[in-house]
């Protein structure tokens, strides 16, 4: 604070001289705007954040990411995967990865969401062509199957993601928000869809997703251990069985399944037919 000197305040006895304080305020430029300081002003900190980033070019940058890591993490899986190396993949720096999911669970969190999503919204679309419940059924089961057996690394590392949710907290508090997010529009779909064919689902729609899901995750395992055993075909009978069984027609449909008949032999693998003559 500057002090000027001023003369004597004419009219006022017995005063004398005396120093008036007067504030002086200084601006200053500072980046983008002026910041002014004084005793009797706070500093304004509004010039100095930085602009906020459109929705759009966040949104780019995200599915940028997004990409960069499916493909990092199919090469490497999840515990050689650097959020380094993700982030040079897409043209940006590590601090891109943290700003927009946190860390690395967050990253493959959100992954598994949008793969999955693509997923569900794709075999509704799929299957509409199909002539009664029956053929639906059996055509998605055909088409989640491919879905799996194509796309094999990448529902392993889901399959692993899933259980290393179980083992450590920081992982499932990444997982919890959008595996429960895919179980809802799991849920969505088969009631839309039983409603779409007359059906109606013979337990609560949260139950049948947790049984229809939990089914894909055994089948990529075993899938996995044993892809003679358990081949495209028999991934996609087991779903089907198991879709066949969470429907039911509602009372007065003119649809009505096929009674139930056992798999012709010359459909499963050999070695699953043999002794059964």
């Amino acid at each position: 604070m500057r002090q000027l000197s001023t003369h004597p305040r004419r009219g006022t006895a017995g005063v004398g001289n005396r120093w008036v304080c007067l504030t002086v305020r200084a601006f200053t430029w500072r980046g983008a705007g002026i910041r002014e300081r004084g005793t009797d002003v706070k500093p304004s900190r509004a010039h100095d954040a930085p602009p906020p980033v459109p929705r759009a070019v966040r949104e780019q940058v995200r599915e940028s990411l997004l990409d960069a890591a499916a493909s990092v993490f199919a090469e490497r899986g999840y515990d050689r995967s650097r959020l380094a190396d993700i982030a040079r993949l897409a043209g940006f720096t590590t601090g891109a990865v943290y700003s927009n999911f946190g860390s690395k669970h967050g990253l493959f969190s959100a992954l598994l969401a949008r793969h999955a999503a693509e997923q569900v919204v794709a075999v509704p679309d799929l299957v509409k062509g199909e002539p009664g419940p029956h053929a639906t059924g059996v055509r998605a089961a055909e088409i989640l199957a491919d879905q799996v057996v194509d796309n094999l690394r990448w529902h392993q590392l889901v399959v692993e993601f899933t259980s290393r949710a179980g083992r450590d907290h920081e992982v499932r508090d990444a997982f919890i928000p959008h595996s429960r997010e895919w179980h809802r529009r799991v849920a969505k779909v088969l009631t839309d869809e039983a409603e779409r064919l007359g059906l109606r689902l013979v337990v609560d729609a949260d139950v049948a997703a947790v049984a229809f899901l939990a089914t894909r995750d055994g089948l990529v395992l075993q899938h996995s251990a044993d892809p003679d055993l358990i081949d495209r075909d028999t991934f996609a009978q087991a779903l089907a069985a198991v879709l066949k069984g969470l429907m039911t027609p509602e009372p007065g449909s003119r649809h009505q399944q096929p009674p139930a008949t056992s798999t012709p032999p010359s459909r499963l693998p050999q070695h699953l037919t043999d002794g059964c003559d």
